[in-house]
């Protein structure tokens, strides 16, 4: 069970990271744009003003505004709702790959649903998506994405997802492009200093901070709570092993069998139990993460479409740590037992 939790916390932070890191590489953007003291970018909100000044700075290539949100169905279950203008741009670079129809116009009341909402939703293009106290968008396209938070959303215009959202004209976050990448320390610098409410970063340092940041924060407590709680248990279980074995080792002893030999067979026996234990323990991690993407759609947006071997070797790793670390004390305790008080059961 521990093991299984350290896997999916682990790969969660790590999934987000690396379609944050690609996004970037993909959108080649230079300098991304959220609020100074938001969290997430779902709690982000830049002002108008802002946006528009920052359009027209002319070190700026191009520039991608998104507004981002949670809205539930009438079902109660939850999607992100994603509001970019003109998609059309940025679609291939965002990752989205339309499976069937046609993508979303500006200023019209329409949308492109992920293939997963539209199953979740018993939907199809054609029909026409309803959110709670909201008039009814017309679905004209569908896709997938590489990028797993895309395949748990709806996109729509800007101003048609402000609506929506309620945030009328605002913008969650903006991505820059700049017509010389070499000028990207300078610009956010300038930027921090004529906007102080605003915060903008180099694009790489965008998957370090923020909800990223804390998974990654997750994951380090995880590890060492994993390597506390399962070295302890293991320590336990072989110095049990040893106290009920001591008959056993004193006749290894007498038998001629020496000290490191008494060892590396206790050392033998906790890798074995450590490593089938991380196996189920991941092999139950992919169960566990199936269920999470059917039954808490909300969290889409974080999970990894699977577990890779890396993942499952990095498991094996540090049940092999904990095994080493665990058996070593009792192992040695159980060498140094005296055999004539062994063989008598003293």
């Amino acid at each position: 069970m521990i093991i299984s939790l350290y896997t999916l916390l682990t790969a969660v932070a790590d999934s987000f990271a690396n379609q944050m890191k690609g996004l970037m590489h993909q959108e080649n953007v230079d300098i991304v744009i959220q609020s100074k003291f938001s969290t997430t970018p779902l709690s982000s909100s830049i002002s108008p003003k802002v946006v528009t000044q920052i359009a027209h700075i002319a070190e700026v290539k191009s520039m991608v505004g998104i507004v981002l949100g949670r809205k539930r169905f009438e079902d109660r279950n939850m999607v992100y709702l994603f509001g970019i203008s003109n998609i059309s741009q940025v679609a291939n670079k965002l990752g989205l790959s339309l499976f069937e129809g046609r993508l979303n116009e500006p200023d019209k009341q329409e949308l492109i649903v992920a293939q997963r909402v539209l199953k979740n939703q018993q939907l199809k293009v054609g029909d026409n998506l309803s959110f709670p106290q909201e008039s009814p968008l017309k679905i004209v396209g569908s896709f997938r994405s590489w990028i797993s938070f895309f395949n748990s959303s709806v996109i729509c215009d800007l101003e048609c997802a402000r609506k929506i959202l309620g945030k009328k004209d605002k913008t969650n976050m903006l991505f820059l492009s700049l017509k010389d990448p070499r000028d990207t320390d300078r610009i956010i610098t300038e930027l921090s200093e004529k906007y102080p409410a605003i915060m903008p970063i180099k694009s790489g340092e965008f998957s370090s901070t923020g909800v990223v940041k804390n998974m990654f924060y997750l994951s380090d407590i995880v590890a060492l709570i994993t390597l506390i709680i399962a070295s302890a248990i293991l320590i336990n279980t072989f110095l049990i092993a040893v106290h009920e074995r001591t008959k056993e080792i004193g006749i290894l002893h007498a038998i001629g069998w020496s000290r490191s030999m008494i060892v590396y067979i206790f050392i033998a026996e906790s890798l074995l139990l450590a490593l089938t234990g991380g196996l189920l323990g991941f092999v139950s991690s992919i169960g566990f993460l199936e269920y999470l993407k059917v039954a808490y759609n909300e969290i889409n947006i974080y999970l990894p479409g699977s577990l890779d071997a890396g993942m499952f070797l990095y498991s094996l790793l540090i049940c092999t740590l904990i095994a080493i670390v665990s058996a070593v004390f009792p192992a040695l305790h159980a060498s140094k037992i005296n055999i004539a008080k062994a063989l008598s059961g003293g």
